[in-house]
């Protein structure tokens, strides 16, 4: 990687400020708290988000509930000019309409229906 900065899993960019107040991290895991999927077929990925920060990153199974997850993680609550968000090792999490639908890195998730 000749040429480029190095960056940690705990940095976090540059518009993106952590909260450290737990009323304030309750309030945003709170908000995005939910199961949320790309699709509702077998094989989508699938975003489990619990009301105390606990994410999990895994996908649908044939049977249409949620497969073992490949990541799990404690999060952290931060904020993004005026949008809450949720900081994780694979990518900001920010709700974009909460509670139907975030945006986990480029990619949007729905909220997923039927699935746990």
């Amino acid at each position: 990687r000749y040429g480029l900065p190095q960056k940690r899993l705990s940095d976090v960019p540059a518009d993106v400020t952590l909260i450290n107040s737990p009323e304030e991290q309750a309030a945003v895991f709170s908000t995005v708290a939910g199961s949320y999927a790309t699709g509702q077929t077998p094989g989508n990925s699938l975003v489990v988000i619990q009301p105390d920060g606990r994410v999990s990153l895994g996908s649908i199974g044939k049977d249409g509930k949620a497969t073992a997850p490949r990541i799990q993680e404690q999060a952290r609550a931060g904020r993004r000019g005026s949008i809450a968000c949720i900081i994780t090792s694979f990518g900001i999490i920010a709700g974009t309409e909460p509670p139907e639908a975030i945006n986990v890195g480029r990619f949007q998730y729905r909220k997923a229906k039927n699935v746990q």
